[in-house]
């Protein structure tokens, strides 16, 4: 920043605002230390809670009850007048096709059991760009043929301490009908208020867009977001009161979008270093088109303003 240029006034002011940094990100750190809660008191968990609990999952999926055994066709031999109460689905029932059935739709075995209240695993890709990579490489490779997207949800006030943003990506696994069935995965963590996080999760934005996936934003209330971050609640924003919608690729393309929200001083100028350091490893590069270039200009020139 040109104020910067000053030598008494960017003496002292480059020291506070270091001070000022080393403390966000000393909250940060203490934050995503303590951020996943230990499993809450679930009381006493039977078989018929389990079946519940499995009822649930998949309509949580656009499965109704009569449509199991059409779904899982071959990989079980649940049929149809065994759905029709839950004794008769127990005697189906046995560890093998639980775990396939949790795999299917990537939530944890140890929700069905009752032994957790997280559904599902929050993959951790903070600082991280490499294996997000990869791990959409390993998605495109299980589904040559499929569209696979995603959303990125934000908290409606976003904050620099709470993890309150979440990418989440659907991959499809089947089909009923004309229905496609997809299974999420929820990629955290995320303070979308605190620079550093802000970078890597652009970076991450325009790695999937590099490789033709897709991500709408959408702002929510805390409350959903605050559960979902956990992996706490389903993917199912049916109903849910959407409060804004946004472009995620916007981060890696806008120098204005990527600042939005970011309210230091110092968090603004080392976020643009940040964003201009991974775009030099090629973690910002969206495409080729002509739309895309000029794009590390801009970000250079905020920088310098």
């Amino acid at each position: 920043m040109v104020w910067l240029a000053d030598p008494v006034w960017g003496g002292l002011s480059g020291l506070i605002a270091f001070v000022a940094l080393v403390f966000s990100g000393y909250q940060y750190w203490q934050k995503r230390r303590t951020a996943a809660d230990k499993p809450s008191d679930i009381g006493k968990f039977d078989v018929h809670q389990l079946v519940v609990r499995l009822i649930v999952l998949f309509k949580a999926h656009g499965i109704s009850r009569t449509q199991i055994s059409r779904f899982l066709g071959s990989e079980s031999d649940i049929l149809l007048e065994d759905l029709a109460d839950d004794e008769k689905l127990i005697k189906k029932l046995d560890d093998e096709l639980l775990d396939v059935i949790c795999d299917r739709f990537a939530v944890q075995r140890e929700w069905l059991d009752g032994e957790t209240d997280h559904i599902y695993s929050v993959h951790d890709f903070y600082k991280c760009p490499e294996e997000f990579s990869v791990f959409l490489d390993s998605l495109l490779e299980r589904n040559p043929d499929e569209h696979i997207q995603g959303c990125v949800y934000r908290a409606k006030q976003p904050s620099r301490l709470e993890l309150d943003t979440l990418i989440v990506i659907q991959e499809p696994i089947g089909w009923i009908g004309d229905k496609e069935i997809v299974r999420y995965h929820l990629c955290g963590e995320w303070v979308y208020g605190y620079w550093k996080a802000r970078a890597y999760l652009a970076a991450c934005v325009a790695i999937a867009w590099s490789k033709g996936i897709h991500f709408i934003g959408k702002d929510v209330p805390t409350a959903w977001i605050e559960q979902l971050v956990k992996g706490k609640v389903f993917v199912d924003d049916e109903g849910l009161s959407v409060l804004g919608r946004w472009y995620p690729d916007d981060l890696a393309l806008k120098p204005e979008e990527f600042l939005l929200f970011i309210d230091e001083e110092f968090g603004l100028e080392a976020g643009l270093q940040l964003w201009l350091e991974l775009d030099k490893k090629d973690w910002m590069t969206l495409g080729e088109s002509e739309i895309y270039q000029g794009v590390r200009e801009r970000f250079q020139e905020a920088l310098q303003q």
